[in-house]
């Protein structure tokens, strides 16, 4: 389509303007050339500056394999010490015996190990041998003359009996 009034020879379709002769390209122009810049980094952005880390004390290893070596110390001498307490603290097993309790010792005060009645069979049979029936109606199985071994007796005794066994009063003979 020619548009009246136009005497160029360009046809327009659609909007676009189409020229009939094409017209020279613009002569290139020499841009100047492209500045290369190096990234810089940003700026930190700190309000305070970081604290100076504390001095390392001579006295603590400083490498990895000195480290590694101080725990492996320090876990072998928890290991021992958790055995040597559990030897000392395991007593051990309960076996039959003819008379249990502390070697006689004239003079000296004696705390019994008591417990119920109905034990004093089972008692002779599997433990204490000279195991009876007091008076006031318990099993005295046996006789200590220190008070930290009747109460262990006491313990390991009911542990491994299944009855219920305590020190009673001291006497003396």
């Amino acid at each position: 389509m020619t548009f009246p009034g136009n005497t160029g020879s360009g046809q327009h379709f659609r909007g676009r303007y189409s020229p009939a002769t094409p017209q020279p390209a613009p002569a290139p122009q020499e841009s100047p050339p492209p500045e290369y810049s190096v990234a810089q980094p940003a700026p930190a952005v700190c309000p305070q500056p970081l604290p100076e880390p504390p001095p390392r004390s001579t006295g603590q290893p400083s490498t990895p394999a000195a480290l590694l070596a101080v725990g492996l110390l320090a876990g072998m001498v928890a290991i021992v010490s958790v055995l040597v307490t559990k030897q000392s603290s395991t007593p051990t097993p309960l076996s039959w015996q003819s008379s249990c309790g502390s070697a006689p010792v004239s003079g000296s005060r004696w705390w019994p190990v008591l417990g119920p009645a109905e034990a004093v069979d089972t008692i002779r049979s599997r433990f204490c041998g000279d195991a009876f029936v007091t008076e006031y109606g318990y099993a005295q199985v046996a006789s200590f003359s220190s008070f930290e071994e009747a109460t262990a007796f006491a313990q390991r005794l009911s542990g491994a009996s299944g009855y219920s066994f305590r020190v009673g009063e001291p006497r003396t003979p």
